[in-house]
């Protein structure tokens, strides 16, 4: 008989409900992030996909600029560069969006609405000023 008996340990099952000669913060090298799934949900883009998504977020501040601008700043402003700023704009939006009926329609309400009530506006800010 041998002195020193070499009993070997229990393969490990990674379950809670059966005694196992391991502590219980064991990990077994061969179970180690054997699981993990690495930019499962990755999606990639291309350089003109961001940069075509960019232009929404880039319009808006330009359009706050201006309206900062023209605005807040006393600048001569005359109504010929209001209208051809204006008419640049409606292109620009028509061309980014494809001319579609819907918009043209949506433009030239909003527009109405805005050069309608400018006479109501003009007064009110003439009397808080």
């Amino acid at each position: 008989m041998p002195l020193f008996s070499m009993k070997k340990k229990a393969e490990f099952q990674k379950v809670l409900y059966r005694p196992q000669p391991y502590p219980d913060n064991y990990t077994d090298e061969k179970l180690f992030l054997n699981s993990l799934k690495r930019n499962k949900n990755l999606q990639t883009f291309s350089f003109l996909e961001c940069v075509d998504q960019g232009q929404l977020p880039l319009q808006q501040l330009c359009c706050t600029v201006m309206f900062f601008l023209l605005h807040f700043i006393d600048l001569n402003v005359t109504d010929g560069m209001i209208y051809s700023m204006a008419l640049v704009t409606v292109v620009g939006y028509l061309t980014i969006t494809g001319f579609s009926v819907h918009e043209i329609r949506t433009v030239i309400l909003f527009g109405g609405f805005l050069f309608g009530l400018s006479p109501i506006i003009q007064t009110l800010t003439r009397t808080l000023r």
